[in-house]
């Protein structure tokens, strides 16, 4: 994977609950990121743009500034950023929903070739990606 050494990439919900240590984190999930060292986890970039959306819609709760939040997730891991590729990926998957963010988060995770960790069934049944959670 390119100039760093990055081992699995986290979906939006799976990064938030990781940096705030919530127990919703699957339990293989957490040993896993727990056995990472810094620098080997990575956010697709749509990631930050979904928690911005989420806190508008009020479904995430912050207790400082979104600006500052998203500049902590931002250094917590690799932020890797939509490519052509991955953006031709995303829309050419065979999900059943549309969603943009499920769609370019899983073309990263294709893309790079890593395990994606996150509890989206749809996500974890979609052959193409090896997903982590329980």
């Amino acid at each position: 994977m390119g100039s760093f050494p990055v081992k699995a990439v986290l979906d939006t919900h799976a990064a938030v609950w990781a940096t705030a240590g919530d127990p919703r984190l699957g339990k293989s999930a957490k040993a896993f990121l727990e056995a990472l060292k810094t620098g080997e986890a990575a956010i697709a970039d749509m990631c930050l743009l979904e928690i911005s959306m989420l806190v508008k819609k009020k479904r995430i709760r912050l207790k400082g500034p979104l600006k500052q939040y998203l500049r902590s997730m931002a250094s917590s891991f690799v932020v890797l950023p939509v490519t052509a590729e991955i953006a031709a990926t995303a829309m050419n998957l065979d999900l059943p929903q549309g969603d943009p963010f499920h769609r370019v988060i899983a073309a990263t995770a294709i893309h790079t070739e890593l395990p994606l960790i996150t509890r989206d069934g749809h996500l974890q049944n979609f052959q193409e990606l090896i997903t982590l959670w329980d």
